[in-house]
């Protein structure tokens, strides 16, 4: 891996030198669910990506950690056999979870698709939290970008990808196997707990909250869900998680009109009820501190 990778991946992770970052993936196992169709989800550490598999080869959808590359590239092989050739890949959006393996897999041959945004992010320094993050190098970037959305026809099916914005961060994309009948929400789903909203990168909770909807209305009774984090679930699953959030940020809102701050909200109990959300990486002080960045509600 290249001196630039390991400072890209150093200024992503919750780790300390960049010569450690190695270590910290060794015991880390891939692990395949077969969704429907051509499709099929990949578990490891950070993002969950997505891959078709078919005749033509493979498209993923994310790519995780660099670290991990040799990992997934075995893991496809045991999946594809013959077919085994990763041919394209789209970046849900730029954080180094999904886009991490990206020099590693277009030094191999991948073609690497995104949202506008996406490459510009990459391109560039940015800053998640209180973490400065240089640009990824070069052969990170992505090579084919879009601002609305695209269409590949590959194994047997159309794939739509369709750009939402303000939610996750400004280059959202959604991956949408209109055969197989699934749908790789990117980090706009995190199954079970509550999700980072980026707002340096362009992210909004209003918006987040627009985007789930959107992709509720897209999914059909039978649709399989690729969460960013957390397990594949289904429209239900997506419309349950999507109203427990709308009922939260409606309580923190409901408690900024009485004038709490952050940490008042929670000693008063404002997300008691959401206390199962706040176990993942975004605590409940987290979200919180995310909508009231976010304007008030209009009356």
């Amino acid at each position: 891996m290249s001196a630039g990778v390991r400072i890209f991946l150093a200024g992503f992770l919750l780790v300390g030198p960049a010569h450690s970052a190695e270590d910290r993936f060794a015991g880390v196992e891939i692990r395949s669910e077969k969704m429907a169709g051509s499709v099929w989800a990949l578990y490891g550490r950070g993002g969950t990506i997505g891959a078709s598999i078919g005749e033509d080869g493979i498209l993923l959808v994310d790519d995780s950690y660099a670290p991990l590359s040799d990992k997934i590239r075995r893991e496809l092989a045991r999946l594809a056999g013959a077919n085994g050739k990763i041919r394209f890949i789209v970046n849900t959006h730029w954080h180094g979870d999904h886009t991490g393996g990206n020099a590693d897999f277009a030094g191999t041959g991948a073609t690497i698709f995104s949202q506008s945004n996406v490459r510009r992010r990459l391109m560039t320094e940015q800053q998640i939290f209180e973490r400065k993050i240089d640009p990824a190098p070069a052969a990170a970037w992505p090579i084919v970008t879009f601002d609305q959305g695209l269409s590949f026809h590959f194994n047997g099916e159309e794939i739509r990808v369709r750009h939402l914005p303000r939610g996750h961060t400004d280059g959202d994309a959604v991956v949408q196997f209109i055969g197989s009948d699934v749908i790789h929400a990117g980090d706009l789903f995190w199954n079970g707990s509550f999700p980072l909203v980026d707002q340096r990168a362009g992210g909004q909770v209003a918006g987040f909250l627009d985007d789930v909807q959107q992709i509720i209305e897209m999914a059909g009774p039978e649709t399989r869900i690729v969460a960013g984090h957390g397990p594949a679930g289904d429209r239900e699953t997506l419309r349950a998680w999507h109203r427990r959030l709308t009922a939260a940020v409606a309580a923190i809102h409901a408690a900024r009109q009485r004038g709490l701050g952050p940490q008042a909200m929670l000693d008063a109990g404002v997300l008691a009820d959401f206390a199962d959300l706040g176990q993942g990486y975004i605590t409940p002080l987290r979200f919180v501190e995310f909508v009231l960045q976010d304007p008030p509600p209009v009356e």
